[in-house]
Parts: structure tokens; sequence; C-alpha cells
């Protein structure tokens, strides 16, 4: 036998290329050798052997036997042959069906329950039977899921928070398989078996990123849960588990493009952008201050204890003016040993004297490092706009410039300066 690489029996030797036909030999060749045998079992039952062997005897067992072969055969058609047809006929219909279906589009003509064979039979004829039923619910779940994915990546598509869309992909999944509840639990996830509770409810929790279990999980309850609902859950986390990747991926992106690296401050982009939009936004009898900060003798600190110690001090003063601004200021490095700090929200010009008196004093303390202390100071330029329509990087540019009279005067003090200033 040639192995095709199929698992199973050898199928029996062939003597035509159709099974009846087949039968048909098999059952006549057997009826003409029981005929031919009968004689002699005759005369062992007492039969005188003449008789026994006589032509018209021997002729008329062989015809018996062939007769009854006969009939044997076409008892198995109408028995076999039959439910053979009618299996025959029900897949061609199922086939064309398909076939309709694929280029209309309208699938209800091939639901399961239309399209299943009645089976009757305990055997192989049955098994055959179910065998085609059980294939006609798989293409169901097959389409079904096929939709479910088209589905999901639509949604997936749609210009909405990430949120937004994974509470639609849960509640398409858990409409799609029956589930009593879906959700998506966040943070550090594991695969987990399915649980039976004591009510019977089965849980059932699949991770979004097998590879990366941070991303979470799909966690969805059912009372009743079949292989394609738990092909939808699986399908709906894989669809999940790339959006939030790529959602990851362009977080990390944006807060690279308008962060620092080293500070994890914003940049000079985003410094600019903030301000810009504060500074139309002011409104009457408000202010803002933009804070223009440098770090005094921090250039012996990177020659004498090296560059890691001079990352380490920025990463410290940056530290530093976080904790002393309040929470809706923004602070950023601009490059270098520079910073800037966006005060807004102010009712007079002394609350940023206060602010930048509390940088200065709190940033102008010894710093220890790996390789020794560092003594270091700040130097502030502080310009306050009380009315919109001033460019962003003029307003940055003249608080740069007050910064450098203020470390003229001394360094370790801060100027403030008005808008008119400019």
């Amino acid at each position: 036998m040639v192995n095709d690489g199929r698992v199973g029996v050898a199928p029996p030797r062939r003597l035509t290329g159709r099974a009846f036909v087949d039968l048909a030999v098999w059952s006549t060749g057997f009826g003409a050798v029981v005929g031919a045998i009968f004689p002699f079992f005759t005369v062992a039952l007492g039969v005188p052997s003449g008789t026994a062997f006589a032509p018209w005897f021997v002729t008329a067992c062989l015809a018996a036997g062939i007769l009854v072969g006969l009939a044997n055969h076409r008892i198995a058609m109408m028995v076999v042959g039959s439910r053979l047809d009618h299996m025959a006929r029900s897949m061609v219909r199922v086939r064309h069906r398909l076939e309709e279906a694929t280029l209309t589009g309208d699938w209800n003509s091939c639901d399961p329950e239309t399209c299943r064979i009645e089976v009757d039979s305990a055997d192989a004829v049955g098994t055959v039977g179910n065998a085609f039923n059980a294939l006609l619910v798989s293409l169901a779940d097959m389409r079904r899921l096929d939709a479910l994915s088209l589905k999901l990546s639509e949604c997936l598509k749609a210009d909405l928070e990430f949120d937004t869309r994974a509470r639609r992909v849960i509640e398409l999944t858990r409409i799609d398989s029956g589930a009593i509840s879906g959700a998506m639990e966040m943070g550090e996830a594991s695969p987990l078996p399915e649980v039976r509770s004591a009510d019977g409810v089965r849980r059932v929790a699949v991770p979004l990123v097998e590879s990366d279990p941070s991303f979470g999980r799909l966690v969805f309850e059912f009372d009743e849960m079949s292989s394609s609902a738990s092909a939808a859950v699986a399908m709906a986390a894989r669809h999940l588990g790339v959006a939030a990747q790529a959602e990851r991926e362009q977080r990390e992106l944006r807060h690279s493009a308008h962060h620092d690296p080293l500070t994890g401050l914003a940049n000079r982009v985003l410094f600019t952008q903030v301000l810009s939009r504060s500074i139309e936004d002011l409104r009457e009898g408000t202010s803002l201050a933009v804070m223009f900060c440098d770090l005094d003798r921090f250039k012996p600190v990177n020659d004498t204890m090296g560059h890691h110690a001079g990352d380490a001090l920025l990463v410290e003063v940056a530290d530093r003016i976080r904790k002393v601004v309040r929470g809706g200021d923004l602070v950023a490095r601009m490059g270098g040993d520079e910073f800037a700090v966006l005060v807004t929200g102010l009712d007079e010009p002394d609350q940023a004297r206060e602010v930048a008196d509390a940088i200065v004093s709190r940033v102008s303390r010894p710093v220890t490092l790996p390789k020794g202390e560092a003594s270091i100071s700040l130097s502030v330029g502080v310009v306050v706009v009380d009315h919109p329509g001033y460019d962003p990087a003029e307003v940055i540019a003249r608080a740069d410039e007050v910064m450098y009279l203020a470390k003229a005067d001394g360094r370790g003090q801060h100027r403030m300066v008005g808008v008119d200033a400019l």
C-alpha cells in the first residue's frame, strides 16, 4: 500500500472501479462456491453420491448459490445503497448551496439544521452520516468566525479611543459566543484553565498577547460553552492583542517625540506647543510665566566626575523642580543643563516670583553623587505674559536672555520681567 500521509486502515482490494459491482462479483462468486460445495455436504448427510453428483443436481446447486448471491447483492443495494445515495444527494445539494451562498452572501439556506442527514443506524453508514452532519456544523462555525473576524477588524479600524474599541470588541464577541459576560482585565496576566464554579458558570481567560502577559487578558463567563465559543474568545484576544501592541507602540512613539529620554520631562517641542496654546487661552485678569533655568557650575561636575555623574545630577535636578511646581505646571528639559517651567493660572505676578524662589532654593542644595558631593545652584529668567498674541519662541528666547542677566548678577537667583519687556 502506498503511504499518502493519511492515518487509517488499508482499503480492501478492488476488483472494479465501482463498489457495488465489486459486491455483486463477490456475492455471486461466493454463491457459486457454496453451490459447488453443497453436493459434498449432501453426501455427508446421507444422500446417495449418484444423486448428489448428478449433473442436474450440481447445476441446480450452482444456480441456487448464484441466485442467493444476487439476491444478497440486491438486498444490500436496497438497504445500504439507498442510504448512501441519499447522503450523496444531500452532499451535492449542500455543495450547490455553498457555491450559491459564496456568490450571493446569503447563508440562510446553509444552516446545519436544514442540511443535516437523519441518521438511523449505529454502524459505518451512521458514522458517515454523523461525520457529514459534524462537517456542516464545523463549516457553519468557520463561517460565523470569519464573519466575527471581519466585524472585529472593522471595529478596531474605527477612529476611536482604544478603550471604546475594546468595549465594542468584547460586546460583539459576547453576543456571538453566547457568553453571559465579558471583560478585559489589564495588568500582568497568565492563561487560566476553564473553571466551573458551584453554580455551573464556566470562566475562561485568554491573554491578549501570549508572549507578553503585561497586556492583560480577556475573561468571559458561559453557562454552556461550545468549541466555537472558545475559538471566538481566542480570536477576539488575538485581535485586541494586535491593537493593544499597536496602541502601545504609538504611545511610546508619541512620548519619545515629546519627552526627554534621560529625565522623562517634556522636551522643547512639547513645551513650545503647550506654551502656544496657553498664551492663546489666556483670560483677562490672569497671566502665565515662563521660567528659563540654567545650572551653575555644571561643567566641572562632568569634567571631574564623568558624564554618568553629570546625567545623575540632571535627573536629580529634574526631580527637584518637579516636586516644587504645582500639579498643573509643565517642566521641560530644553537641552544640556537647561530647563524651563511653564506656570499658568496666575492671578498676580508675585505668584511667579514665589515659584521661582522655591525652585532656586530647592535646586541650590548639595547633591550626593556616586563619586562625591556636588555643590550647584540655579539661575532663572522669568517672563510674565498677561495677554495673548505673543510668539512662544520669542517668549522663550526672552526668558533665556533674562536668565543670563540673573547669572551675571551673581548666579543662584532669579530675575523677572513683564511681557512688555519683549
